[in-house]
C-alpha cells in the first residue's frame, strides 16, 4: 500500500499529536452544514497534504455520497497520514527591516541598511511616515502609489546587482504605512495563498495615521506573516500603545484559503468530534483576545497569530520611563545601554504581558533609533529636545522556538535620511515540507486502485 494513500477514520493533528475518532455516520450528521463547512475549510487550509489527496481523489468520483460510503470500507479504518509522518525541514534566511522615514524623499541610498554577509531568500520591508502632507489621504483613497513606487525603487537600487534574482510577491499600504516582501525568484512555484489586511487605530481609533499592515503567504508548507505597524506617538501614551497593539491583534484577519472547495469537502468537519473545542491545539498561536472558537465561527477569517512565523515590526513608539532627557544621554555616553534598557516601556509591558506577550525580541546592543537631527547623528537639538528612545522594533514568534533564530539585530547609523535610524534584522527559519508526490495522477491512481480493491463503487468522471 502506498504510503501517501487516502485515510478517513481516524485524524491525527500536527500539532499536538491528540487524536480524534469518528464515532458517527453521514447519514446521522449534515454533509453540508455550516459549521461542518467552516471546520473542514479551515482543518484543509491548516494541512494542505490532506486537501491534496482529497481535490485528486475527488477527481474519481461522480457523488458525495460515493466518498462518504468510503468511511465504511475496512482500508480506511486507519490514521490518516500525519503531516509529522512525512515531514521534512527546509532553512531559509529572511531580512526584516522597519524605518520611519519622516515624510522624506527616498534621495538617500538605502544601502548600508541592505549590506549583510547573508544570501537571503526573503525581505520584509516596513515604512513609516511615507507621507506626512494632509493630502496624503486623499492619494490613499484614491490609490495613488507614487511614493509607494518610490520607495519600492529605493529598496531595488539597495540590492544592486543582486535585485534581479527576487520578485516582490506582495505590498500593502496604509496612507504612510507600506509593507514590502521580496523572495527570492527560485522559489516562487513554492509561494501561494498570498493574503494581505490593514486596520488602522489612529484618530478615533479608526483613521490610518497610525495602524499598521501585513501580509501572510504560504511558503512550501509553512504560513509565514509579517506584520509593519505605527503605534501612538505620545511620550506619555503608554496605555495608548498597548491598546494600539490588542486592537491590531484583534482586527487584523486573512480571509482562508477558498480556492478549489466545493462542497464536497463540506462534510470532513463532521468526522471530528469536538473540533471547535480541540482545533486551538490543532492551529498554532493563539491570544485570549482572538480565539480560534470565535474565527471559526465566523467561518471565513484567520487571526493574525495563525501562522508557523510571524514577525512583527514597526514604529512601535516606546519609550523610556523614568529618566530625564539629559540622563539618557549622559547614560549614552557611557555606553551604558544594558541600563537604560530596563526602563524602556516595551521590555516592561512584555515582563508584564500587557502587550507583545509572547514575542522574542533579540538583544539590543545598538543605540536608541530616535530621535536625531535631520541629515545628522546628533540627538535631538530642537526647543523641544525629545528623548532619546528605541522606538523602532523587530519582535517575532513561532510555533516552535527552534525553528526561528535571529542572526543579527542591529541599527544603521550611515543613513541619514531621517530623523530615526533604519533597524534589520536576519532570521534563520525552518519550513515545513510535506512529502508531496508532485504528480497528481500517480495519487489519484494509486488511491482508486486500493479504493476499488476494497469494494469501492466509484467511477471515473473521465
Amino acid at each position: 500500500m502506498h504510503s501517501n494513500s487516502l485515510y478517513l477514520i481516524k485524524y491525527k493533528t500536527i500539532c499536538n499529536d491528540q487524536v480524534w475518532h469518528v464515532n458517527h455516520h453521514p447519514a446521522h450528521s449534515p454533509a453540508n452544514s455550516p459549521k461542518g463547512q467552516q471546520i473542514s475549510k479551515f482543518l484543509l487550509n491548516k494541512h494542505p497534504f490532506i486537501f491534496k489527496i482529497f481535490f485528486s481523489c475527488s477527481k474519481k468520483f461522480k457523488k458525495l455520497k460515493q466518498m462518504t460510503d468510503l468511511l465504511e470500507k475496512p482500508i480506511l479504518a486507519q490514521e490518516i497520514k500525519t503531516t509529522h509522518d512525512n515531514l521534512e525541514l527546509k532553512t531559509i534566511r529572511v531580512f526584516a527591516g522597519t524605518f520611519n522615514v519622516s515624510g522624506q524623499d527616498a534621495t538617500e541610498s538605502l544601502s548600508p541598511w541592505f549590506q549583510c554577509d547573508y544570501d537571503i531568500d526573503v525581505y520584509a520591508i516596513g515604512f513609516q511616515e511615507l507621507d506626512l502632507a494632509v493630502e496624503s489621504y486623499k492619494s490613499y483613497i484614491i490609490d495613488d502609489k507614487t511614493k509607494e513606487s518610490k520607495w519600492t525603487d529605493a529598496v531595488m537600487l539597495a540590492l544592486g546587482d543582486n535585485a534581479e534574482n527576487y520578485w516582490k510577491i506582495m505590498s500593502k499600504r496604509l496612507v504612510g504605512i507600506l509593507l514590502i516582501v521580496l523572495v527570492k525568484k527560485e522559489h516562487a512555484p513554492y509561494i501561494k495563498e498570498i493574503r494581505t489586511d490593514c486596520v488602522g487605530v489612529g484618530i478615533m481609533g479608526m483613521m490610518g495615521n497610525k495602524g499598521g499592515v501585513a501580509i501572510r503567504f504560504r511558503f512550501y508548507d509553512s504560513y509565514l506573516c509579517f506584520m509593519n505597524c505605527h503605534l501612538a506617538a505620545d511620550p506619555n501614551g503608554l496605555e495608548r500603545r498597548n491598546q494600539d497593539y490588542m486592537d491590531l491583534c484583534q482586527r487584523l484577519t486573512f480571509p482562508i484559503n477558498t480556492e478549489n472547495y466545493s462542497t464536497l469537502y463540506g462534510w470532513v468537519g463532521d468526522y471530528i468530534p469536538n473540533a471547535v473545542a480541540g482545533i486551538g491545539g490543532m492551529v498554532g498561536m493563539t491570544t485570549p483576545s482572538t480565539p480560534n472558537e470565535n474565527i471559526i465561527g465566523a467561518g471565513q477569517i484567520m487571526p493574525i497569530f495563525d501562522n508557523d512565523h510571524l514577525i512583527w515590526m514597526g514604529d512601535l513608539n516606546y519609550r523610556i520611563d523614568n529618566i530625564s532627557e539629559s540622563g539618557i544621554k549622559s547614560m549614552l555616553d557611557d555606553n551604558k545601554i544594558e541600563a537604560l534598557l530596563s526602563h524602556d516601556q516595551l521590555n516592561r509591558q512584555r515582563r508584564i504581558k500587557q502587550a507583545f506577550d509572547g514575542f522574542e525580541e533579540g538583544q539590543i546592543t545598538f543605540p536608541p533609533t530616535y530621535k536625531y537631527d535631520f541629515g545628522t547623528n546628533i540627538w535631538d537639538s530642537s526647543e523641544k529636545k525629545r528623548s532619546p528612545a528605541w522606538t523602532d522594533r523587530i519582535l517575532w514568534r513561532s510555533q516552535k522556538n527552534e525553528w526561528c533564530k535571529q542572526l543579527s539585530y542591529k541599527s544603521h547609523m550611515e543613513i541619514l535620511l531621517s530623523d530615526h535610524k533604519p533597524v534589520s534584522a536576519i532570521f534563520e527559519m525552518k519550513l515545513k515540507v510535506c512529502a508531496h508526490i508532485e504528480d497528481d495522477d500517480k495519487i489519484i491512481h494509486d488511491n482508486v486502485i486500493i479504493l476499488k480493491d476494497n469494494g469501492c463503487d466509484g467511477h471515473d468522471t473521465d
